[in-house]
């Protein structure tokens, strides 16, 4: 039996994660990059991009230019390529749209009516994106469980988080 050094697996393992050359091919080739603390998807590209830009990578992110935010894997949040959104939503959704439908104030809800609550939310934000606060205002029947109608509207593709004014920003805004 061979002895392999955990030292050497390590550095082998490190080596692999450096493989890509751009901030695309790292998010896509990863399939996306766990956000849920918001400097997670800035450290992991800092640590395996030689010329990592964390201003370009901002913009991109608060413009949704390639890059977005998503509830996805486990329901947590990942920074994800726009290019992949169809297929991160197909194999992620319906645990994410599962996850907010499950909660007591969506749960005893029919098909009809979660599909009227997310097509309200989809009207709310058809002028563009607004946070949280403001869709809840918009919406008042649906004020109190807001985190949970999104979980379902993010599940079913139909909504992501959007534009954040500045890095420390945790205001949800949706599009």
């Amino acid at each position: 039996m061979t002895h392999v050094h955990l030292e050497r697996l390590r550095a082998v393992r490190l080596e692999r994660q450096r493989r890509f050359s751009d901030l695309d091919s790292l998010v896509r080739g990863s399939i996306g990059l766990h956000s849920i603390n918001y400097a997670s998807p800035y450290l992991s590209s800092w640590a395996r991009l030689e010329a990592f830009d964390a201003k370009a990578m901002f913009a991109r992110l608060n413009t949704g230019r390639g890059l977005v935010r998503l509830n996805c894997m486990r329901g947590t949040v990942h920074v994800v390529h726009t290019d992949d959104l169809p297929l991160v939503v197909a194999a992620t959704g319906a645990a994410v749209a599962s996850s907010g439908r499950r909660m007591p104030e969506l749960k005893d809800l029919s098909e009809v009516e979660l599909r009227r609550g997310i097509e309200a939310i989809q009207t709310a934000l058809a002028s563009g994106p607004l946070g949280t606060n403001e869709l809840k205002a918009a919406l008042p029947s649906q004020s109190g469980a807001m985190r949970y109608w999104l979980l379902a509207a993010m599940g079913e593709g139909e909504v992501i988080r959007a534009d954040a004014t500045h890095a420390r920003n945790n205001r949800r805004t949706v599009s």
